[in-house]
């Protein structure tokens, strides 16, 4: 159920209760004093973790309290100097941290829907799965249970800046609220070096939502826990009713930064319009403002473009938020690009994961703008595997300030259309890209599914490649793509490059894999088969990556072979669907990268035009070069960053490089002559691949 909020007063009268419980406690497991853990039946041991590149999130969560039912205590307490070693990702902070909560680092797995089958998951791993957590007495005075803490009501959560354009962000947060807020939230803006500088004050739009789940969502087994926000036991170990879910109101707001000064460093703080007290406030956050346009953008020096990029990335130990984190405090990067598949899953937990996901992510994106794109994670598009059930779907056919996230991109005032959006994490990412760069980008798609914006020298240009049926790269996207091409291409005087990207790829060494070219697209669409083996293809279960057509041989590459096969659009359908429809704009108007993930590992194509091969150089290219950068941390997922062939017997000629593990793309360019990417490993930060396109002569029409 969605309201959209309209302002009215910013002097409304606060609610007598200040602070209500927003959700359920998620006890998960006891630690006795002998060390053993007791959760249900079982006896498990606390696994060992090794550090890994996510940070310990501890400030973004000060603002969450422990549960009524719980008996605080102090973390220095609850864990021996063993646990505390090896569950935070910087012991050294415990003594300060108390008994406030925190989700330990080095304690995310990431999603009980993706992983080995049988994986143990340590008592805080299945705790923070739903959030920030803290340590509890139990009745036995040598015995630790660990809880998911709560947010009190009106507390920001979620602070995440959204790119808009040249000049402009768009902050968004989240809070939790017993109505609908009656007064828009606020937020105040100030030069960050300019402490006598007064506070400029602005206001933004909330949308409401109540959350509701049915139970005919598609089912995935894998370790004894269901992926289902609705059946099987809660989280703290009593049965979950099977026919009623858990209602939860989240309140989405949504405030402008405009007119930016270039490079500029700000502070602000954010609220929620549903209460005017002191302590509503957010803490600050200083970030750095985009590079501008015209010659702002193309000073060069210290205002060259960097922007980190990746797709497929969730909370789990070995993601690279800690890498961006670092990045972008030292100016290494300056922006964040997320090409789909956010938290794995957004929605698990009656949505708490999305909620966990966004929370930890607070640490990076509360002072470094991003651009979200949406993957298959995050889509009811298609008829793969993952899809959404019908709640869910239902949930976010809605109609907001009079414009449309329609399937045809259209604006409509009366009626209603899908979005991409499946969950609360989806729709704020939704949202949020509409209100930014869909409303205020180079090219304003209106809509949140495509849009565009020039961050300093780079032209980025986001897109929905969901195959669907219906295919969704045609129509109004295909259109509007066209169109923003040849407005990019005829602009390079002031922009130079430009840079297209979404979810699914065109090229991928993984295509030419015997098993995968005849496979069914539905499969290839769905999450279960990117589930379905680690990187080194090693099977997580006995069923095969990939599946034929109802009927035939699993992985024959002849579809419709067998007594009882059926027809149906496979890998091969999709991707050559996309070549002939994108690859065509790519050609014409000369983008430089083509940029994506869905597949969990690296690949980089030499320059494509055609369809074919154009040069094996990068010196004058001639064509576009296709990145593949799918697992900026995938729980579960092959970790160890290596690279290899790019494919098992015959490589494609088409690739100059592959590669496994854990990884994050980084585009840097400071004029129009050299555009550079670098292939990052997550567990220390060092470039594993680097190449750069070399123009001796700009690119103009």
């Amino acid at each position: 159920m969605q309201h959209d909020v309209i302002p009215k007063s910013l002097n409304q009268p606060e609610p007598l209760r200040e602070r209500v419980r927003t959700g359920v406690s998620m006890l998960t497991g006891v630690r006795t004093g002998a060390g053993m853990v007791v959760f249900t039946t079982m006896l498990l041991l606390i696994p060992l973790h090794a550090r890994a590149n996510m940070y310990d999130v501890i400030d973004e969560v000060d603002a969450f309290v422990a549960p009524p039912e719980c008996l605080p205590m102090n973390w220095t307490a609850a864990l021996n100097a063993s646990e505390q070693a090896t569950s935070f990702a910087d012991p050294s902070l415990l003594p300060a941290l108390g008994a406030r909560c925190a989700i330990p680092g080095n304690e995310l797995h990431g999603s009980f829907g993706q992983g080995r089958a049988g994986i143990v998951l340590s008592p805080m791993e299945k705790a923070a799965f739903y959030g920030p957590i803290c340590p509890c007495r139990t009745s036995s005075a040598a015995g630790v249970e660990f809880r998911t803490c709560i947010a009190p009501l009106y507390a920001p959560t979620q602070i995440n800046l959204q790119l808009a354009n040249s000049t402009t962000v768009v902050v968004s947060f989240v809070s939790h609220e017993s109505s609908p807020p009656m007064a828009p939230p606020v937020a105040r803006l100030r030069l960050a070096n300019d402490s006598s500088a007064g506070w400029d004050d602005l206001s933004g739009v909330s949308h409401w939502y109540q959350t509701s789940h049915s139970n005919t969502s598609n089912i995935t087994e894998l370790g004894g826990w269901r992926n289902s926000s609705c059946t099987g036991p809660l989280p703290g170990g009593g049965p979950r009713n099977s026919t009623v879910c858990e209602v939860r109101n989240i309140t989405m707001h949504f405030i402008r930064f405009p007119s930016l000064e270039p490079r500029q460093k700000y502070t602000y703080q954010v609220r929620s319009g549903g209460s005017t007290r002191p302590s509503a406030w957010s803490q600050p956050y200083t970030f750095r403002a985009p590079y501008g346009h015209g010659a702002a953008a193309k000073s060069g020096g210290s205002n060259a473009t960097r922007v980190a990029i990746y797709g497929d990335m969730g909370n789990t130990v070995g993601n690279n938020m800690e890498n961006l984190r670092a990045g972008c405090a030292s100016g290494t990067i300056d922006a964040v690009v997320h090409m789909g598949d956010h938290a794995y899953d957004m929605g698990n937990g009656d949505d708490y994961h999305g909620d966990a996901y966004m929370q930890a992510f607070q640490g990076v994106l509360a002072t470094c703008p991003w651009l979200p794109v949406i993957g298959n994670h995050e889509s009811t598009q298609g008829n793969g595997g993952d899809r959404v059930d019908a709640s869910t779907e239902e949930r976010y056919l809605n109609q907001t300030w009079g414009v449309i996230y329609g399937e045809d991109g259209a604006e409509s005032e009366t009626s209603t259309a899908r979005t991409t959006a499946t969950t609360s994490l989806g729709h704020l990412l939704t949202r949020s890209s509409f209100y930014g760069a869909g409303s205020h980008g180079a090219s304003p798609s209106r809509t949140s599914q495509w849009y565009s914006l020039d961050l300093g020298l780079i032209h980025f240009v986001i897109l929905d490649l969901d195959p669907g049926p219906p295919a969704v790269f045609s129509g109004a996207q295909a259109a509007w793509a066209a169109a923003d091409l040849a407005a990019a291409d005829a602009n390079r005087v002031n922009v130079p490059w430009i840079v297209v990207t979404s979810h699914y790829p065109l090229y991928s060494a993984t295509f030419y894999d015997e098993e995968a070219w005849g496979a069914s697209a539905a499969w290839y669409d769905a999450e279960i088969a990117e589930s379905e083996r680690n990187g080194d293809g090693t099977p997580w279960s006995s069923t095969p990556h990939f599946e034929g057509c109802p009927g035939t041989a699993t992985g024959n590459t002849e579809t419709g072979s067998g007594a009882n096969a059926t027809s149906c659009a496979t890998v091969k359908d999709v991707v050559e669907a996309s070549i002939a429809s994108l690859g065509a704009l790519l050609d014409q108007y000369r983008v430089d990268v083509y940029a994506a993930g869905h597949v969990h590992s690296y690949s980089a194509t030499w320059p494509i035009f055609g369809n074919a091969v154009a040069k094996k150089s990068y010196v004058d290219p001639h064509g576009t070069v296709h990145v593949v950068e799918g697992n900026g941390g995938v729980p579960g997922a092959h970790a160890h960053s290596k690279l290899m062939s790019c494919g098992k017997k015959n490589p494609p000629p088409i690739f100059r490089v592959c590669g496994l593990g854990m990884n994050y793309g980084r585009l840097v360019t400071t004029n129009a002559s050299v555009l550079t990417y670098e292939h990052v490993v997550n567990a220390d930060d060092h470039v594993m691949d680097s190449w750069s396109i070399v123009k001796t002569q700009p690119t103009v029409q």
